[in-house]
């Protein structure tokens, strides 16, 4: 790429690292609020210490968050909980009489970090589908009553013991491996009118996949009339730029609206969704957990996230039910299957959220999926998801090569004009305005656009930020190997360093080192322009792209890496073509306002073209 489109991506970029540094933030806060946590902990068992003349004071325990499970009435056989099954070939559900809902959700086909597979609502303070409070987790538990029937179907029925209402809640399978039908009946048995806005659906929780997911890829999501929003796990810490806010223990979105509900991480969903947009209101909190792959660090360093989604109003005489439909989706974000399922849940993947560009007036989604359609086309054709990025990548520098060409002839004309714009800076070094418009009427001159050089890259922007937005979430791409990579949804760790982290930095990636070999190739093979001190500078822009995206996706070092092979290539053959010549424009003979009134002072009228008539016919 030119000098211009090094600015133009290199702005694009600082987003990019704006975004970083604040999840860096976010994670070091968190930290820091979890060691202060500790040390108030340790001042006050201290301090009892000292109350008690020295002697240990006794060990107090907290109480928890969720009690323990009630104990079963004698009138109620329990069924043995590994019978709670409900399994697809992609999914095993395990399902809890405590609550009636799911307990946790094996995905068979998912590996988790460091081994073992993938497990939803693993740290879930409560089961998915079991009913909540308004912004909490109800106080007491319900058990339920469960029956498992043999056509893929679980129910469960227990009582309200404060409310008595009766409720029956059925599970059952669908064409979708990952996700369940869920319906829930209330019936009035308290002898009274019954009504509440209280009642609530628990989503399940999810939390980090591996300790080096960035925090904002664990987020809560709701949408509303086909419009995703969401809150990163890091928005519990508070903060703000100008005005701080305090940590925040529960986040509430309302909604006229409303579709889905539900938390995510970089690559799962666990999602409620009512069969009718209606109305309603979620809540989500967040909760500190160990993660499997990093079980030395602080408590507080690493959450879940959990949450509930509201039923309609319950108004419910004596003796009447009513009956309310939800799917529980829990698995991974395909596009291609929230697609299919409907009630706008592919607005999970959350394409139109790019640090300062946004959706990028809808472009940058529609390239995302477009992209993302066409790699998966293509890894079904050549059965390898490194090769798909490639080809994708070649068909996008194809279609671009004309404005290449049309670019890199422009830069090489340019080059040219470097002696006359020196000389134009030694002239007018202390009249910047009158250097602006000589240099202007240089290009005027020689007919050289200096804006026909950056249409390339105004085109390479949106389709960088799609690929960047695509990749990160792409769960395809997980545990999917190319060359030496084992895992193009991770960097390409070749060698982990022991004892040492610089700067993030704790191992040997292979192939981000490639990307920055290859943009100074391609800088050093294309044309120079701009003076020695400007070409200096821009010969670190592979340094700043290298520490930026070092431990990105190694599919997007990929993609980037194979788009500058491409530009080599294009740029070598553009090199055998004869060199573009720079020739003046001929002056063209302007007759202003002056020399036509010195013409008429003159007495020198312009001349007038004779009207032709029409030959008189008749007498």
């Amino acid at each position: 790429m030119d000098k211009t489109a090094w600015i133009v991506v290199t702005l694009c970029t600082i987003g990019l690292v704006f975004l970083f540094q604040k999840s860096a933030k976010d994670s070091a806060e968190s930290q820091k609020f979890a060691a202060e946590q500790a040390e108030i902990a340790k001042v006050a068992e201290a301090e009892e210490k000292e109350a008690n003349g020295g002697a240990d004071a006794p060990a107090i325990e907290e109480a928890p968050e969720v009690p323990a499970a009630p104990v079963i009435p004698d009138n109620i056989t329990k069924i043995e909980e590994n019978e709670l099954l409900l399994e697809s070939a992609e999914a095993k559900f395990q399902f809890s009489q405590v609550g009636g809902g799911i307990q946790n959700v094996t995905l068979k086909n998912h590996r988790a970090f460091p081994e073992g597979q993938v497990v939803l609502n693993r740290h879930g303070k409560a089961p998915i589908g079991a009913l909540t409070g308004r912004d909490a987790l109800m106080a007491t538990p319900i058990f339920y009553e469960a029956t498992a029937a043999a056509d893929g179907t679980i129910a469960f029925k227990g009582v309200n013991p404060d409310t008595k209402i009766q409720i029956t809640k059925t599970y059952s399978r669908t064409d979708d491996p990952y996700t369940l039908d869920l319906v829930v009946e209330l019936e009035n048995q308290s002898g009274v009118n019954h009504s509440s806005s209280d009642y609530y659906i628990h989503t399940g929780a999810i939390e980090h996949l591996h300790h080096k997911e960035m925090p904002i890829y664990l987020t809560y999501n709701w949408c509303e009339d086909g419009e995703a929003d969401k809150e990163a796990e890091g928005w519990f810490n508070g903060g703000g730029f100008i005005f701080k806010n305090p940590p925040q223990s529960l986040l509430e979105a309302n909604g006229k609206a409303l579709q889905w509900a539900g938390p995510t991480n970089q690559f799962y969903a666990s999602l409620i969704v009512p069969d009718e947009t209606r109305p309603g209101s979620t809540w989500a909190r967040r909760s500190p957990v160990t993660l499997a792959d990093a079980p030395d660090e602080a408590e507080g360093t690493y959450h879940s996230l959990y949450g509930a989604m509201s039923f309609p109003e319950i108004l419910l005489e004596d003796g009447a039910s009513s009956s309310h439909k939800f799917k529980i989706f829990t698995g991974p974000r395909e596009l291609k299957r929230l697609e299919a399922l409907g009630h706008g849940m592919k607005e999970v993947m959350h394409y139109d959220d790019m640090p300062i560009f946004g959706g990028l007036f809808g472009i940058i989604p529609l390239l995302a999926t477009t992209l993302l359609k066409l790699m998966i086309w293509l890894e079904g054709v050549f059965g390898n998801w490194g090769i798909a990025i490639l080809i994708v990548t070649g068909i996008i520098r194809l279609c671009i090569w004309p404005l290449h060409a049309k670019s890199t002839a422009t830069m090489k004309r340019m080059s040219k004009l470097a002696p006359m714009m020196t000389e134009l800076k030694e002239k007018y070094a202390d009249e910047p305005q009158k250097m602006q418009q000589e240099t202007m009427k240089l290009y005027r001159d020689y007919g050289i656009n200096p804006i026909g050089g950056c249409l390339p890259v105004f085109l390479q922007l949106p389709i960088f930020l799609s690929f960047y937005k695509m990749l990160q979430s792409a769960v395809e791409l997980r545990d999917q190997n190319f060359l030496w990579v084992h895992d193009l949804a991770m960097p390409d760790a070749i060698y982990h360093f022991q004892n040492f982290s610089l700067f993030g930095v704790s191992s040997l990636n292979l192939m981000p080192l490639l990307m920055a070999i290859t943009m100074i190739i391609q800088m050093k093979v294309g044309p120079k322009a701009g003076d020695k001190m400007q070409q200096r500078i821009f010969m670190f822009m592979p340094l700043i792209f290298l520490f930026i995206c070092y431990n990105f996706a190694s599919a997007l070092a990929l993609y980037w890496t194979g788009q500058n092979i491409f530009s080599i290539a294009q740029t070598w053959l553009m090199n055998r073509r004869p060199e573009p010549e720079l020739v003046k424009r001929p002056a063209k003979q302007r007759r202003t306002l002056q020399d036509m009134q010195k013409a008429r002072a003159a007495g020198n009228k312009p001349e007038k073209k004779a009207k032709k008539r029409k030959p008189r016919t008749g007498g």
